[in-house]
């Protein structure tokens, strides 16, 4: 038997059984299924989504406008950065002309910089919460990659001022410099730590968005359904057929022509 006609028999067997691994989730189920008699439900449940919530703050402001202004100071940063390389340079130093290496290196420092940042606003307009990933991974690296720098200098300076003398001006220095280190990696912590407070909040959002479009479109398909935003589980005495829950937890009731968003 060639592999050709193995084949052709296992597709034909995962074929023909392909009806028994079918699954319905509709709780009414397909038709020619089962007659479901139990009457459809009147109540359906979905979790209580708070703006103002704790773990959506982060240094008294909302997690969102933490964000924003990350976004706005990482773009201002960068474009100083990129003005001050390009006005300071020595673009004529190797005596060939413009040295194409740096500036192109220089050209995608920039893009690279706004864009990431452009993606935290872009993604709060949008409830986005996967722009805000770039910035994270990148800001995750650079904050580790300057941490184990600043580890290697302090043993160099351990190391050079233990074998031999050196002038005052050399502590001054690497202190300067130690202390510069710590307040620009303070800075990017809060920055990266506001970010992934908001991803969080948006993803929350979007999930609750979710939950709520799936509540109105239950409720066009029976219209005398009534959704409960919050609110505790149905008392022991009610019955499954009564409520369909998507989530739970304080109880904000709507009208059946109310938009709850």
């Amino acid at each position: 038997m060639s592999l050709r006609d193995t084949w052709e028999r296992f597709y034909a067997w995962l074929k023909n059984n392909a009806d028994s691994n079918s699954v319905s989730y509709s709780r009414f189920g397909l038709p020619g299924d089962e007659v479901d008699d139990r009457p459809p439900p009147t109540q359906i449940h979905v979790a209580e989504f708070k703006e103002d919530a704790p773990p959506f703050m982060i240094f008294g402001v909302h997690s969102i406008k933490a964000a924003v202004i990350t976004a706005g100071i990482g773009i201002s940063i960068t474009v100083f950065i990129f003005l001050s390389i390009f006005f300071e340079f020595d673009w004529y130093n190797n005596k060939k002309g413009i040295d194409i290496s740096v500036l192109v290196g220089l050209v995608l420092f920039l893009l690279v910089g706004v864009t990431v940042h452009w993606q935290i606003v872009r993604g709060v307009k949008h409830t986005q919460p996967q722009s805000l990933v770039p910035f994270i991974i990148i800001y995750s690296i650079m904050i580790l990659s300057e941490l184990l720098f600043l580890i290697l200098s302090l043993n160099q300076w351990v190391v050079v001022t233990y074998i031999q003398q050196v002038e005052q001006f050399y502590h001054l220095r690497a202190l300067f410099l130690t202390v510069m280190f710590v307040v620009v990696i303070a800075v990017q912590l809060a920055m990266l730590f506001s970010v992934i407070r908001c991803r969080n909040y948006l993803e929350k959002k979007s999930i609750h968005e979710m939950e709520m479009r799936i509540a109105e479109r239950a409720k066009i398909e029976n219209p005398g359904l009534k959704i409960v935003v919050g609110g505790s589980l149905p008392p022991p005495h009610t019955s499954v057929a009564d409520s369909t829950i998507i989530n739970s937890p304080n109880r904000t009731e709507f009208p059946t022509n109310q938009n709850p968003a």
